[in-house]
């Protein structure tokens, strides 16, 4: 044991066979700096206590056995003013492969309510997975009420959340007129990507009101949501306040790929008299399962004569597997015979799949 004590580098990640860590081992290796553990059902979850004497740690790959236990562990990193360089850190029962750096998966963790979750700085890519009871990942009652944690995440991956009906609560202060201790802009604000998946209480995904904060979103991928009614949603009160004849503009300037799939409540992508300002978009793909979705919303661009006229980007791809006789009525809704002037040309590429009628 006296030769490990200025061991510097222990990689275990792939030692499947490692079926216990002993205790009293890891808070002697005090000049370790790498430490990796596999991150799968059958192996040790690590323990706090034991990991707290490990000050010069920088890079760590593991899975605690609990969320108490994470917990503690990212208190003392932050009391001690350490923050990790390169993390892949679970709360899990599940092996999930993650090719990112700093990156939180939480899985299958039932008691939820009233457990607080203390992100490590800099977090980029977050991953829930069934986890029963989780209502938002930002409110009042939420674990990620303090959600200045999230103000870099550039991926979100939520899977499997019967109980998740928002991303963030408007009461909370973020995005509305309520105080709130943090800017605004700073939850979400460097988000790139994300995935939602067989979330069946969520009916809109991104409120209008939230869109400020996603200027930097690329992707947005959807599937198996059952109540899922449209993508980008107003709030009645909204729609009011602005006249039944006004545009309500959604923009997300940077938003490259949308992908819907097995969605069979989508009526619509946007609101009612909802336009989408998305010059970056490249791919729409409306795969199979979306059956009540009639038409894609209207584009509008960000700089022109002001004209409310059907504006879809140059470089844009459709992509639509729909069942008849909604494909036909699809299409004829999306690009009907026009000379006028205001409106542009149809997207670059259009590419049909007629898949077989919902029974």
């Amino acid at each position: 044991m006296d030769m490990l004590i200025k061991l510097r580098y222990l990689d275990l990640e792939n030692v499947f066979t490692l079926k216990d860590i002993p205790t009293g081992l890891l808070p002697k290796l005090v000049h370790l700096q790498h430490l990796s553990f596999p991150v799968c059902k059958e192996k040790p979850g690590l323990k706090a206590e034991e990991m707290e004497p490990l000050k010069k740690l920088e890079c760590l790959t593991g899975s605690f056995e609990d969320i108490s236990e994470f917990n503690k562990f990212i208190s003392s990193m932050q009391q001690s003013k350490k923050n990790l360089i390169k993390y892949h850190l679970q709360v899990s029962s599940y092996n999930l492969v993650c090719g990112r750096d700093k990156t939180i998966t939480i899985v299958g963790v039932d008691n939820w309510e009233g457990e607080l979750i203390m992100h490590p700085i800099e977090i980029q890519k977050l991953n829930i997975h069934e986890c029963d009871y989780l209502r938002s990942l930002v409110d009042d009652n939420s674990s990620f009420k303090n959600a200045i944690d999230l103000r870099i995440l550039k991926v979100l991956e939520l899977y499997d959340l019967p109980e998740l009906s928002a991303l963030i609560m408007k009461d909370v202060g973020i995005g509305s007129a309520t105080t709130s201790p943090f800017a605004p802009s700073a939850t979400f604000s460097h988000l790139k990507q994300i995935f939602i998946v067989r979330c069946s209480s969520m009916k809109t995904l991104l409120p209008h009101w939230l869109l400020p904060n996603l200027q930097n979103l690329e992707e947005i991928w959807v599937r198996e949501c059952d109540e899922v009614v449209e993508i980008l949603g107003a709030e009645t009160s909204e729609v009011e306040e602005k006249g039944s004849d006004a545009l309500i503009k959604f923009h997300l300037p940077k938003l490259r790929v949308l992908e819907l799939f097995g969605l069979p409540n989508l009526k619509s992508i946007c609101s009612k008299s909802g336009v989408m300002v998305c010059d970056s978009l490249q791919l729409i793909s409306v795969m199979a399962g979306c059956y009540k979705l009639k038409k894609i919303s209207p584009f509008a661009p960000l700089v022109g004569n002001g004209q409310p006229f059907a504006y879809a980007p140059p470089s844009l791809t459709i992509r639509v597997q729909l069942g008849f006789p909604t494909l036909a009525h699809f299409l004829e809704s999306q690009h009907p015979l026009e000379t006028s002037r205001s409106v542009s040309p149809a997207p670059e590429t259009m590419a049909i799949n007629e898949a077989c009628p919902p029974h």
